[in-house]
């Protein structure tokens, strides 16, 4: 008698009426996922929200890949690429979370690499032969591809806009994005592994983050400002090389610099000059409502605790009259 394979829907003979797959492998196939639904069947029944559905036919699941390879034969790659859709189209929030319990911590065959597995580390193993100015020129290509990747896709999770993508109203979505960016504090990190190794833990992450991240989310208002204050340096003879700041390119790398302050803490300004610091508060991100401000007065009294000096510059201030903001600027830096 002919049969459809229950698992692949393949058209096989068989002369055991019990039989309902083509071959053991779909058999076992079948059997683990039935397994795996009832291991999730808790976890599906919390979900209120829709499952992802199939482009095609209209078949819904908490995860496409396997319905596009074994019913249309097609990659998820190509299904993306006919479709113009990214991954929340293919995976429900649940099953990506579910991803990334399973291999977080000890479960990562990577676990405590010290970088050598990742490309967005100085210590890649595919950077061992390379100089360091060659080494330093791959990050920066890596983070500008990855950057321009999550600019095309809208995944920075680190912006209000990706949240009300996904349908949230503004409130919901500033209160996603202040539970996105506190994921990581010092108060979280001595809550869970008390005040000595909470320490030493937020100090090596802000360490590692400082030394490999290249910034990219400098406001250009600012950078114009730094650029009037370059200017003038330069039309009046004075040396530049103490000057730091994100667009001031030197060897085609980034011109930031990090500054480590006692307690192994470090920050990167957005405007140095020596021991001076020029720190722009962007109207959005330093507002009241973004509840930032008893961080940010952290951040300053901690700075100054250092020895280093510091102007605050509010954008609204330069915008509403920038040669003012400039001369307040340059008077700090020299004559000060």
């Amino acid at each position: 008698m002919n049969k459809n394979c229950e698992y692949c829907s393949k058209e096989f003979s068989t002369s055991k009426p019990r039989q309902k797959c083509c071959s053991r492998k779909c058999t076992t196939k079948k059997n683990n996922k039935k397994y795996n639904e009832r291991l999730n069947k808790e976890t599906i029944s919390k979900i209120t929200d829709d499952f992802p559905k199939c482009l095609i036919c209209g078949w819904e699941s908490r995860a496409l890949h396997a319905h596009l390879r074994f019913k249309h034969q097609m990659t998820v790659t190509e299904y993306k690429e006919k479709f113009n859709v990214y991954n929340n189209a293919l995976y429900h929030h649940s099953y990506l979370n579910k991803l990334s319990e399973t291999i977080k911590g000890e479960n990562n065959p990577a676990y405590n690499h010290g970088g050598k597995f990742s490309p967005y580390s100085s210590k890649f193993v595919k950077y061992e032969e390379l100089s360091e100015e060659d080494r330093q020129k791959a990050l920066n290509d890596m983070y500008s591809k990855v950057n321009e990747t999550k600019e095309l896709n809208q995944t920075f999770t680190t912006r209000i806009e990706y949240y009300l993508n996904k349908g949230m109203t503004e409130e919901e979505a500033a209160i996603a994005l202040t539970e996105r960016q506190t994921t990581f504090s010092l108060e979280i990190c001595i809550e869970k592994y008390g005040e000595e190794e909470g320490l030493k833990r937020w100090q090596e992450r802000q360490n590692t983050w400082h030394s490999n991240f290249k910034k990219s989310n400098y406001s250009k208002i600012s950078q114009k400002l730094f650029w009037m204050i370059l200017d003038h340096f330069i039309d009046n003879n004075i040396p530049t090389d103490d000057i730091h700041f994100a667009t001031k390119i030197d060897n085609g790398l980034n011109n930031e610099k990090t500054i480590k302050l006692n307690g192994g803490r470090v920050v990167k300004p957005d405007f140095l000059y020596g021991e001076k610091i020029i720190e722009f508060y962007g109207d959005y991100w330093h507002s009241e409502e973004r509840g930032t401000i008893d961080r940010d007065i952290e951040r300053e009294n901690f700075i100054r605790d250092n020895g280093y000096g510091l102007l605050i510059v509010n954008e609204n201030d330069f915008k509403t009259n920038e040669n003012k903001i400039l001369n307040e600027c340059l008077y700090y830096l020299i004559n000060n």
